[in-house]
């Protein structure tokens, strides 16, 4: 009798320890096509606030397996296409979750991203006034200047560089819209629908810069150097991320 239940209880603890080995993880498959109802392959599909991600096969179909249960937000992109994030994506344990996705092919004349710089015109007219008001003697022995009119007198302006580039996947397709970020200052950008980002203003200085955009990898970049009047050129490839 106490052999039988040894037996029994070891039989449960065994049984215990491989219920509780098991991930509890869901399954999302579907399918992404085109407004007039074609496939769309090469298909980015990622979520935001996991690293798992997959690009549709040449049917445009997808599955991605391994997700923990819970509610996301789902990312589609395609560098021919509207970007498409569908909210509210539940994940069951032990469940399959279907979600088709259309995506609507992009009209470059009705888009258009101007470059953006560090200094807004507001911002901009608010030091040239605090500059006529009270110049510092000290700053212009730092840093080389150039004087430009303006209404009410003459201001000193710092040269400053720039830094363009591209951003794309592992197959030379363009990122859109991905993030350009200076880790040490408030310097940003993003790329425009070619994957191509021009920032302007920028001092002169050495920096570390980060390029993102959600189902790629992040990548950075240390010893950035930005020279006066001088461009800098940096092209940048962001591999997809996947589970």
């Amino acid at each position: 009798m106490r052999k039988k239940y040894l037996i029994t209880m070891i039989t449960m603890l065994i049984s215990s320890a491989i219920l509780y080995s098991i991930e509890i993880t869901g399954t999302l498959e579907g399918t992404v096509t085109d407004n007039a109802g074609f496939p769309v392959a090469n298909a980015n599909i990622s979520f935001e606030g996991l690293n798992y991600g997959v690009i549709t096969e040449m049917d445009g179909n997808y599955i991605i397996e391994g997700l923990p249960e819970g509610t996301y937000s789902l990312i589609c992109s395609h560098f021919t296409y509207i970007e498409q994030i569908i909210d509210s994506i539940k994940i069951g344990a032990f469940e399959i979750t279907s979600q088709n996705i259309t995506l609507t092919e992009f009209d470059e004349k009705e888009f258009k991203v101007e470059p953006k710089t560090n200094i807004s015109p507001k911002k901009l007219k608010t030091e040239l006034k605090l500059r006529l008001m009270s110049p510092d003697k000290s700053d212009t022995k730092k840093q080389d200047t150039l004087k430009s009119e303006v209404p009410g007198g003459i201001v000193e302006k710092r040269n400053s560089g720039s830094i363009k580039g591209k951003v794309s996947d592992k197959y030379g397709n363009p990122i859109r819209f991905a993030e350009v970020i200076f880790i040490e200052t408030d310097f940003k950008t993003k790329a425009d629908f070619l994957g191509e980002y021009f920032l302007t203003d920028v001092e002169p200085g050495i920096y570390t810069v980060r390029y993102s955009k959600p189902g790629y990898e992040r990548r950075k970049f240390i010893g950035i150097q930005i020279k006066e009047n001088e461009t800098t050129v940096k092209k940048v490839i962001l591999p997809f991320l996947y589970k």
